[in-house]
């Protein structure tokens, strides 16, 4: 099953490097929606899912104006907890969050969830849009959600890093994906799914952008969530 996984556009948060899950539900911003475009290169008879956040439905409307996508609670961000909404700038010296980033994003977060439970749910929804697919008898799957989203299904699919899929507003990555009992995380758990191959999805955005990474330094450990980091 081809499975196209698109991280949503920018939102002001986004451009204020806030730390935006599942709890911040910021709509696109004006230069987010300038810059995104109805999709190129998704091949395949398709079904279309989202995350509830209207993020990522607003983005889904724009990339794919033709099709009522289905929202998969599973696909919500990151649940940052009490960071939620928050610049590293507004939380540098807090412990809690101190001890956060020196787990490298890997701990629970304050107040909110941790990555194992994050992944756990996203890989719960990436079952629910498979069988979707199937029983529609579709033989693609289009998801618009967010950057953790994506982090989270892809390093579960192919037992790489959870932060080597970084992905920039509007792109994401095309992958291959199967089932199997066997395929195992980068955390050590075991899911259903395997990514067979994959290489990523840039077809959302006008070209000739100045794609910058939402890459946040944070004390000892660079990660990506300026506003969900958005995820």
């Amino acid at each position: 099953m081809r499975c196209y996984i698109i991280r949503h556009g920018r939102t002001q948060g986004n451009e204020e490097r806030r730390y935006s899950g599942g709890r911040t539900d910021d709509p696109l911003c004006e230069a987010g929606r300038a810059e995104l475009r109805p999709a190129e290169g998704v091949t395949g008879d398709y079904i279309l899912l989202t995350s509830p956040m209207k993020r990522a439905m607003e983005t889904a409307e724009i990339m794919f104006p033709d099709d009522l996508g289905t929202v998969i609670e599973e696909f919500r961000e990151l649940d940052f907890g009490r960071l939620d909404g928050h610049s590293h700038a507004e939380l540098d010296g807090d412990p809690d969050y101190q001890r956060w980033i020196d787990s490298g994003g890997t701990a629970q977060v304050p107040g909110g969830e941790s990555m194992d439970t994050f992944q756990v749910r996203t890989m719960k929804g990436m079952e629910t849009a498979l069988r979707m697919a199937e029983e529609a008898g579709k033989d693609t799957i289009v998801i618009v959600a967010h950057g953790g989203t994506i982090m989270a299904a892809m390093s579960a699919m192919t037992g790489e890093p959870y932060y080597d899929f970084l992905a920039n507003n509007g792109e994401g990555y095309c992958t291959e994906i199967i089932r199997n009992s066997e395929t195992i995380s980068s955390n050590g758990s075991r899911y259903g799914l395997l990514a067979t191959s994959y290489n990523k999805y840039d077809g959302g955005v006008r070209p000739g952008l100045d794609r910058r990474g939402s890459i946040l330094d944070a004390a000892s450990y660079q990660m990506d969530r300026p506003a969900d980091s958005d995820s």
